[in-house]
């Protein structure tokens, strides 16, 4: 791992206000997937959104299954933060590294959980 992208991680993990979304990152993808992605690095630290909230910020409000499709798909879950996604209901929804490692991300950025739902966040539920 490179010292600088070392530095930054060490800095997130240790509580710092250090947004791995704002990290430059060169990922490939479809088309689709490259919207979602950057709409994704566009929700704020201790902010999440739904499928359904991200679907439209892509233009396409019924797609909520392909923003999923896209999360699954995200080669770097830290600098992409897939874990800001919740399912209809605040609920944590699917995540690659497991409900309990969604749950420790989101407190970690200031989001408050409560077993299986998000508490606080700056919900598009609509």
């Amino acid at each position: 791992v490179p010292p600088a992208l070392r530095a930054r991680l060490t800095r997130y993990f240790d509580g710092e206000d250090e947004d791995p979304a704002d990290w430059p990152v060169r990922i490939g993808g479809t088309a689709f997937q490259g919207r979602a992605w950057k709409a994704l690095r566009r929700v704020p630290r201790g902010d999440v959104r739904t499928y359904a909230g991200l679907a439209r910020d892509v233009g396409s409000p019924r797609a909520m299954r392909a923003i999923g499709m896209a999360m699954n798909a995200n080669p770097v879950a830290i600098a992409v933060p897939c874990h800001r996604i919740v399912g209809a209901g605040r609920t944590l929804g699917g995540f690659g590294g497991g409900p309990d490692r969604k749950r420790f991300l989101l407190e970690l950025e200031g989001a408050r959980v409560d077993g299986d739902r998000v508490l606080m966040g700056q919900l598009d539920l609509l």
